[in-house]
């Protein structure tokens, strides 16, 4: 199970690296799936899903990062940091 996580992992690393946001969130999507309680693939597919402007989705992944680990502070950040963007976008008109 170990080696299918790297490899799906890198697999994700590899799309990011190549601005294949929709391949490395199916590849990390997949990780979650196989092993549910590591942080770094929900990390990852936050960071894809802010290229692609999906705020929403970005914040969700971040919070369960942070949800599994209480202990990292730069999740915590992130999280925070791009919590106003989703709400800024999603406005709505008065």
């Amino acid at each position: 199970m170990l080696y299918l996580f790297c490899c799906r992992y890198n697999d994700g690393l590899r799309s990011k690296a190549a601005k294949d946001y929709g391949g490395a969130i199916r590849a990390f999507s997949r990780i979650i799936t196989l092993k549910p309680e590591s942080v770094l693939p929900y990390v990852q597919r936050a960071e894809c899903y802010l290229m692609t402007a999906d705020f929403k989705s970005a914040i969700q992944n971040y919070k369960k990062a942070c949800t599994l680990d209480t202990q990292t502070d730069i999740y915590y950040n992130r999280y925070y940091y791009f919590l106003p963007c989703y709400t800024q976008t999603f406005k709505p008109e008065v």
